[in-house]
């Protein structure tokens, strides 16, 4: 009984009245204690943890198999419980809560491409990592999830523990009475199929050793439930640290989260300060409330990583145009000094189809220096990033009005050169605004949707969706990276925002609050801290 009271007391301890009124507040001990474990071990360094954590999947994995083989080899997934009442019983609008609710489980994908600098090869083994870890974990999700909703009929499963509850319920009654407890519910709301204490072997076809296998079972899955949130925290832990030490390492966040331990490779205060705040974090806020809100920032974070695959995709680096500002300088030098039929002589130099005069990066002699790097920077006034709204507009229209150089045609005739500055000028700002209004009206139409909007409203949402796909799909395209790039490009992007705003549609108006007044926490602080320290930013200045 002591043993029960503490467990009971770490999940779920109810502090003092004067917290929270007349109503006592209740949080989760257990909770702030797996989390500052795992931040034990993390700070060991990264082949240490990355072992502990294949251990822990390894076992959650095998706990996941057990419910499988089990539901299917015992006979209890059965049809009817799969199409009783409907596949879908709460609906596409429920299928989209769920998916929403559950969401954050996927937040270790990305986390995972934070540990890019610790991987042997990271073009080639962090895409194999990461799409074939979601192919796996969305194939498991997938068959586990068929199976317990098989095994059981709905009203069962509950909304806690369903994995537990379809293995007792078929361990302690057959398929008819599971149907009578649910027509015969008693006073204490409570299904007899559900209960330790009056589980008895059914009068069916069930074996003693069928009803050991379930009913040891759902003590098991209980026990091995931890090792699934182990590993999801596990990478949440091991990700979050090293997004704030990139952010350090620019100035954008305090210089103490940018600190390496030199004996274990680790950034040890960061990974510290983050177990702390998440262990207070998940101590007293309740877990309805935390899912919703992580599921809702994992989805925003997506939707962000695919409109940026379009952006990047259809807005070309600063640092190569200015490298091709840079080509064209050199290049303009050497007409001078040299007739044309000397220039158009020299080998990849002189380009007959279009008789532009080039010399791409690729090709560039050993005579390129930090000379002509600070040049460069010099003539760009600009971050040497991959972009950015203001840089891309502020590039626009330096490009336009002065350092666009020009080269000598057959004709005698001026022309512009370079592939990355005609795809500026051509497209210029309209992939940023163009992705920023298909996702929030698709976010819009998801949202008339699930809330039953008048259906003009939602017609006309639509309508302006569709306008500006259209309009995206029409705007030139760069060449994509030789390492593994995004295919169909926007295509596959638009799906994922499409996909992420249905879900994000869906979500309760509470957790749109809540993200709100997070996202605005941290735009104060960047505003307030992050842009006055930013080594990007005082660079572009001093240029």
């Amino acid at each position: 009984a002591t043993i029960d009271n503490i467990l009971i007391w770490s999940v779920n301890a109810k502090l003092p009245t004067m917290f929270n009124g007349q109503q006592p507040y209740e949080c989760c001990p257990l909770a702030a204690v797996v989390i500052l474990l795992c931040t034990s071990i993390l700070v060991t360094g990264a082949k240490e943890s990355a072992r502990f954590n294949t251990v822990m999947t390894i076992l959650n994995l095998a706990v996941l198999g057990f419910v499988v083989v089990a539901g299917w080899t015992t006979g209890s997934v059965r049809h009817d419980n799969l199409f009783t009442p409907s596949f879908f019983p709460e609906g596409l609008d429920g299928v989209a809560r769920a998916a929403g609710l559950v969401f954050f489980s996927y937040l270790g994908f990305d986390m995972v491409s934070c540990l890019s600098e610790e991987v042997i090869d990271p073009e080639r083994n962090m895409p194999i990592g990461i799409v074939g870890s979601l192919v796996a974990s969305t194939f498991v999700y997938f068959t586990v999830s068929l199976t317990v909703v098989g095994m059981l009929p709905i009203k069962l499963l509950g909304d806690d523990i369903p994995v537990v509850n379809a293995l007792l319920a078929n361990a302690c009654c057959t398929y008819e009475e599971q149907l009578e407890d649910i027509d015969n519910l008693d006073s204490d709301h409570q299904y007899q199929c559900l209960s330790y204490s009056s589980c008895e072997p059914p009068l069916g076809n069930n074996s003693s050793f069928t009803f050991s296998l379930l009913l040891v079972g759902s003590r098991v899955v209980s026990i091995g439930a931890i090792f699934g949130l182990t590993t999801a925290t596990f990478a949440c832990l091991m990700g979050q640290p090293r997004i704030f030490f990139s952010m350090a390492q620019d100035g954008l966040l305090f210089k103490i989260y940018g600190r390496i331990n030199p004996k274990t490779g680790v950034p040890t205060a960061g990974t510290v300060l983050t177990g702390i705040m998440t262990a207070f974090v998940a101590c007293f806020i309740d877990l309805e409330s935390l899912a919703n809100t992580i599921s809702l920032g994992t989805l925003q974070v997506f939707s962000f990583v695919n409109a940026g695959v379009i952006v990047l995709r259809m807005t070309p680096p600063l640092t190569s145009i200015a490298t091709e500002m840079e080509d064209n300088v050199d290049g303009d030098r050497g007409v001078n000094e040299k007739s044309y039929e000397e220039v158009k002589a020299e080998p990849n130099i002189f380009d007959e189809q279009s008789g532009l005069l080039i010399s791409s990066g690729k090709r560039r002699s050993s005579r390129y220096s930090a000379t002509d790097a600070k040049s460069t920077r010099r003539h760009s006034h600009m971050l040497p990033d991959d972009g950015g709204f203001v840089l891309v507009e502020r590039a626009s229209r330096e490009f336009r009005s002065s350092y666009l150089s020009t080269v000598v045609n057959g004709d005698g005739s001026t022309a512009k050169s370079g592939s990355h500055i005609r795809l500026l000028e051509q497209n210029g700002n309209k992939p940023y605004w163009l992705t920023l209004v298909i996702t929030i009206l698709a976010v819009l139409s998801s949202m008339g949707f699930s809330r039953r909007w008048p259906i003009w409203i939602w017609i006309t949402t639509l309508g302006f969706l569709f306008v500006s796909i259209i309009a995206l799909s029409r705007l030139s395209k760069g060449s994509p990276p030789d390492t593994f790039s995004c295919p169909w490009v926007p295509a596959v992007p638009l799906l994922g925002i499409l996909c992420n705003s249905f879900m994000m549609g869906s979500m309760p108006l509470s957790t749109w609050s809540a993200i709100s007044a997070w996202l605005l926490v941290g735009v104060c602080f960047y505003f307030s801290y992050g842009i006055h320290n930013s080594a990007l930013r005082k660079t572009t200045i001093m240029s």
